[in-house]
């Protein structure tokens, strides 16, 4: 989420921050809800608030 609020206080734009951003290491993992397949994701979607401040974030299965 750090790494979101970043981008915004140095472009000021909302839409570069709230793209995904991937990283090296597996940030989530659990079961896939219909199917109870079990997935690692090293991908995160953040979004912000009008403040540019981290208002949820969640892993994107199988990125």
């Amino acid at each position: 989420m750090f790494k979101a609020e970043h981008i915004f206080q140095k472009t000021g734009d909302v839409t570069l921050a709230q793209k995904p951003i991937s990283f090296e290491a597996i940030i989530g993992s659990g079961l896939e809800r219909s199917t109870l397949d079990y997935g690692t994701s090293k991908t995160v979607q953040v979004y912000l608030n009008p403040a540019g401040k981290a208002k949820t974030a969640y892993p994107i299965w199988g990125q």
